[in-house]
């Protein structure tokens, strides 16, 4: 994937939140005791209609679905990516995002501001980056 979405604003932007297209889910998981296992899970469910993208660098396929090593593989860039990797990796994914020009992201991952001073520095860091993006 080498093109980037334009950037949203007002109502595109709201869709992209509650209403998107496509949905990345970055960190997916096989295990279906950890969190990150039920988003696409529930997607599926719950009669979503968008694309749904997996993304896990070590696994190949979740829930009879074909998984994506990077958000560089995936055919489009999604509207919406939910990060759920662990902490040492969310600020690299969120950065990622921003390169390819994910509008929307969501971050479920421990180990920032609540976790004390260093994990407050991680948060600080992280917001940087969704800004830059």
């Amino acid at each position: 994937m080498t093109t980037t979405r334009p950037p949203l604003a007002g109502a595109d932007l709201a869709a992209a939140l509650f209403a998107p297209r496509s949905v990345a889910l970055v960190g997916a998981s096989a295990d279906p005791a950890k969190a990150s296992s039920r988003p696409l899970r529930f997607l599926r469910r719950s009669g979503f209609s968008g694309s749904v993208y997996p993304v896990n660098s070590r696994a190949r396929v979740i829930a009879d679905e074909p998984v994506f090593p990077s958000l560089d593989a995936l055919p489009e860039v999604p509207e919406h990516a939910f990060v759920m990797t662990p902490t040492a990796a969310t600020v690299e994914a969120v950065r990622q995002c921003g390169r390819i020009g994910v509008p929307m992201v969501t971050v479920l991952s421990g180990g920032f501001a609540e976790a004390g001073p260093d994990g407050a520095a991680r948060q600080r860091e992280l917001s940087d980056v969704a800004g830059e993006g």
